[in-house]
């Protein structure tokens, strides 16, 4: 009971941050998304269906910060937590440095091409407030992305392998 109060607020408190504090900072602070980093810690910490729950609360509490129709940003967490969560399970199956840095960046991936998915396709209905990103913009935004969220799942995976010993740089036998 207390895991799961403190795992829900640490979600309610990167949301804030993210929302609050990261979007609004400069152009390349503004890249890092400490939500699918957090995902991917949940996928290595948590079973399949307590991280579902989570992941469903992470995109649930970040609905409130969005300018997506409700749903829409809680479907695309939970899918990337899904994608991610498969990922784990079928081929990268320890809990090396490696397997976390891919598990970032596929999750980084997927997440950004279904927000960009859904803009596409709410921009086809005519919804208002959607505004499309330009593909060129939408790739290097990607890119700068990808370069931040790595750097900084790099650091916070060192920073937990320190206090946990959960994690290994290295796999070894």
């Amino acid at each position: 009971m207390l895991r799961n109060s403190a795992l829900l607020l640490t979600i309610l408190i990167l949301d804030i941050i993210q929302a609050s504090f990261i979007n609004l900072a400069g152009e390349n602070v503004a890249y890092l998304n400490i939500l699918i980093i957090f995902l991917v810690f949940l996928v290595f910490y948590l079973e399949t269906v307590p991280m579902l729950w989570f992941a469903f609360l992470t995109g649930a509490i970040t609905e409130l910060f969005s300018f997506y129709p409700f749903g829409i940003v809680t479907a695309i967490v939970v899918t990337s937590a899904i994608f991610l969560s498969f990922l784990f399970k079928n081929f990268l199956t320890n809990r090396s440095l490696y397997t976390f840095l891919l598990l970032t960046a596929a999750g980084t991936i997927i997440y950004n091409l279904l927000i960009f998915i859904s803009s596409y396709i709410l921009y086809w209905f005519e919804d208002a407030g959607i505004s499309i990103v330009s593909g060129n913009k939408f790739w290097i935004g990607l890119l700068w992305q990808l370069i931040i969220n790595v750097i900084v799942a790099l650091v916070l995976f060192l920073i937990a392998r320190i206090i946990t010993r959960r994690f290994s740089i290295i796999k070894t036998k």
